[in-house]
């Protein structure tokens, strides 16, 4: 049985705004299994990071693990207000090796 799993970045679940240093704060994303007593937290493993700016994208990365690395982090460095950015394909590994596939997020820089 596979359980219900958001991804959270900053606590932003589907979209949300947020300014461009409290971003650059954040470790990574993580995935909450909802609707337990407990938190419980399962590992990403892969996501994709799509930076657009007037319609057109400025920074596109597959990267692998759950961290805003330092090459994620060059590209929050480019951020403006009103830029968009969106998680996509994120994937988390749950009990028993079962792979999640989560719904993507979209964070609009203020």
């Amino acid at each position: 049985v596979k359980l219900p799993v958001v991804p959270s970045i900053a606590g932003i679940h589907d979209s949300g705004m947020i300014y461009k240093n409290a971003l650059m704060e954040q470790w990574g994303i993580t995935a909450i299994v909802t609707g337990l007593d407990d938190d419980m937290r399962l590992l990403v493993t892969n996501y994709t990071i799509i930076i657009i700016r007037n319609h057109n994208s400025i920074f596109i990365r597959d990267i692998k693990g759950y961290t805003f690395n330092e090459e994620v982090q060059k590209g929050f460095s480019l951020l403006q207000s009103s830029d968009k950015i969106y998680f996509l394909d994120i994937i988390a590994n749950g009990p028993n090796n079962l792979k999640y596939y989560l719904s993507p997020i979209k964070i609009t820089i203020k």
